[in-house]
């Protein structure tokens, strides 16, 4: 504790004014949500999406959180230039009693993300075949196919089988793409899926792992994920999957479109 009080204190005493190699974020002028409600575990949570709120935070966005148990309204979600919707996990299992509780997406809410899509809004949906800790499978999601009743609205729809492999390639060339090799997944987590329409921007044995969907006339999009993974939950192999450079596509595209 010591050592790391020191090196907070050499940082801000010792660095001198006048070095041009020094950056910060610039004051932020635009919005992205992160729709949590029906994401229970904690390590699934916005809190552990560290490389996600610092890209964006770099490009000026500042992220806003619709926490777990809350019902989203429209106004959580006005003038967002990006909306994630976390995959619908909570702790009820197939072992145990899951008629206690289980989470799912209403009615209201999905016509809520549907109009900001059709007003122009970038949607990004994303899924998980199981409950993440520390950015690893820990459990089976018994809830994966609930994401099907709001993607189902733009012509999307997930699989059952996640992909065994933990990557997958890159089939298009986009912004969101840019300067990457390869689309990075948690192993047996990414769910494949199917659109009726878009564009695929990464697949595995054939099957979408990556795609974006225009919807509307106002200009929406909605971005299809097979694993919620791929925006590196914080977990204690980071090296062994990395996707901070399409994170930061992500970012620019959210704050360019």
């Amino acid at each position: 504790m010591e050592q790391s009080v020191a090196m907070a204190l050499v940082a801000a005493l010792e660095t001198a004014f006048d070095v041009d190699t020094l950056q910060v974020t610039p004051t932020a002028d635009r919005r992205a949500v992160i729709v949590a409600t029906h994401s229970e575990p904690q390590h699934m949570s916005p809190a552990l999406l560290i490389n996600f709120t610092r890209a964006f935070a770099w490009e000026g966005i500042d992220v806003d959180i619709v926490p777990y148990g809350q019902q989203l309204t429209p106004e959580d979600i006005a003038e967002a230039d990006l909306v994630l919707a976390l995959p619908v996990v909570d702790y009820s299992t197939t072992e145990g009693d899951i008629d206690l509780y289980d989470k799912s997406w209403t009615d209201e809410e999905i016509d809520h993300l549907v109009d900001y899509v059709e007003h122009g809004g970038l949607l990004v949906l994303a899924n998980s075949a199981n409950r993440l800790f520390f950015g690893q499978p820990a459990d089976a999601n018994e809830d994966w196919q609930e994401v099907n009743t709001l993607a189902l609205r733009f012509g999307v729809n997930y699989e059952a089988s996640p992909f065994s492999v933990p990557a997958a390639l890159l089939t298009d060339d986009h912004p969101l793409t840019e300067n990457l090799i390869g689309w990075r997944m948690v192993g047996d987590n990414g769910l494949p899926f199917n659109m009726q329409s878009g564009a695929i921007l990464a697949q595995q044995g054939g099957q979408a792992a990556l795609g974006l969907v225009d919807y509307g006339n106002g200009g929406g999009q909605v971005l299809v994920l097979s694993d919620i993974g791929s925006l590196d939950f914080y977990n204690r192999r980071q090296n062994e999957r990395d996707n901070l450079v399409f994170i930061r596509n992500l970012a620019r595209y959210a704050r360019d479109r």
